[in-house]
């Protein structure tokens, strides 16, 4: 016997576009047909279930009216003529009377020949079981469908009869057609998607190249920002400490010009190593390897620390510095990653404000601590407070120009307060001001 060999997996890979359309046209189809199939089937056996109970229900209701007629032919003609004007459904009335062993035609609604013969199966069962019987039936023609009922009567004389009943199934015939209609417009839908699919596939296809490609790309930056902003750490470091012992005269006494220049070099690398560590900080938060060391922190002391480092800063734009803190408000968190946040939200306020002051307060609120860090500074538009959280965004204006930056320290904040488990919130207004919130889940709130 030869084994067949099966295509190989380069063919497969060449051909998936192929492989898609014959998905999208031969499966997709035939799954919808399989679907409404099986829901016709299970809404017909349902539906004709309820409407042989509903037969037999008729079948009581009127027997019960004509059980005591069954002796007066014409008074079952006129019952049978006045029930099947106030019924639609009812298609057929007869009653039949025993002779012997046969059953024979008593009354009916229909102009036949009195004294016939019954020669159905159906009847004959009812009436020797003496139970209602109630089955699906068609004409001779098969042009229409219904449902017959033999349903046995007595009267108080102990006279017996049978009575058959045929009830439309035109209710059921319009919803079953009205369905087929439906789901034959739905596998056409279907079928029209699936071509629009088919026609924007090779596309799609190469989007699906193309992103694969860009996180590749992207990962392969953050692979490189990451390295490189490590091997320029050691030498940014060594170069700020040789230029602070330069300027303080370890080395020797220098000339006033040279300690400028080289007071001037060193703040270029405090920035250059300022840019460092923030884009050090942004690799780890995108690869998911900021490391939290969580601790319980008083909030207070953190703050305390912050504004006290940042003092100098506030002092050489003649700004006022205040804090106004609630004592005994304990977070878990990191302490040198929250210090780190205040750092940049209060060292914004001071950078972006002219004049004024600038103002931190800490309270308790719903089991969150509230820090809240508002300046007098040159504030902000709405359309720039709605991009102000973006990597590498910066509010471009006048009043910026001279202003040093990077657009990393907001969304490194952002990212670490969310870290945290705590929330930012900015609202500011151009030439007025702005207030950061930055709310953090309390440990204990102290009286």
């Amino acid at each position: 016997m030869v084994k067949k060999k099966l295509p190989p997996l380069g063919f497969v890979k060449k051909n998936r576009q192929l492989l898609f359309g014959v998905i999208l046209i031969i499966v997709i189809p035939s799954l919808v047909v399989l679907n409404t199939s099986f829901f016709y089937n299970r809404f017909k056996l349902t539906f004709e279930s309820e409407l042989q109970d509903r037969a037999t229900t008729v079948g009581d209701i009127i027997s019960a009216l004509i059980s005591e007629k069954i002796d007066n032919p014409k008074e079952l003609e006129s019952a049978f003529t006045r029930i099947k004007e106030n019924s639609s459904e009812i298609l057929l009335l007869e009653i039949y009377r025993p002779v012997g062993a046969d059953l024979f035609l008593w009354a009916s609604t229909e102009d036949k020949e009195i004294g016939l013969r019954e020669t159905e199966g159906a009847a004959f069962l009812a009436w020797q079981k003496n139970y209602p019987i109630a089955s699906p039936s068609q004409s001779k023609d098969e042009s229409t469908r219904f449902w017959t009922v033999n349903y046995p009567l007595e009267n108080a004389l102990g006279e017996r009869a049978l009575l058959k009943i045929n009830l439309t199934t035109e209710t059921i015939n319009k919803i079953a057609k009205n369905l087929l209609f439906q789901s034959f417009l739905l596998l056409i839908a279907v079928l029209f998607i699936i071509m629009l699919l088919l026609l924007v596939n090779s596309r799609l296809f190469q989007y699906a190249i193309l992103y694969r490609k860009l996180r590749e790309l992207d990962k392969a930056k953050d692979d490189f920002i990451s390295i490189a902003s490590h091997e320029l750490r050691t030498p940014i470091t060594a170069m700020s400490g040789f230029f602070s012992m330069l300027a303080d005269g370890s080395y020797g006494k220098i000339s006033k010009k040279t300690k400028e220049s080289v007071l001037f070099m060193s703040a270029n690398v405090g920035r250059l190593q300022s840019l460092v560590e923030d884009l050090l900080n942004v690799s780890k938060l995108q690869q998911g390897k900021m490391k939290m060391d969580v601790e319980k922190c008083d909030v207070e002391k953190i703050i305390e620390e912050t504004v006290r480092s940042l003092t100098p800063n506030a002092a050489k734009k003649k700004l006022s510095l205040k804090k106004d803190l609630q004592k005994n408000i304990f977070v878990n968190t990191d302490h040198d990653r929250l210090k780190q946040v205040l750092i940049n939200l209060i060292g914004n306020s001071i950078k972006y404000t002219k004049k004024g002051k600038v103002t931190v307060t800490l309270t308790s609120e719903k089991g969150k601590a509230k820090i809240v860090v508002k300046d007098t500074g040159i504030g902000m538009s709405s359309s720039e407070q709605e991009r102000l959280f973006e990597k590498f965004y910066r509010a471009q204006n006048t009043k910026t120009a001279d202003i040093e930056g990077t657009g990393l320290g907001l969304w490194i904040t952002k990212a670490i307060v969310e870290l945290m488990g705590g929330k930012i919130y900015v609202n500011s207004i151009e030439n007025t001001g702005t207030q950061v919130t930055v709310t953090i889940p309390l440990v204990i709130t102290g009286k």
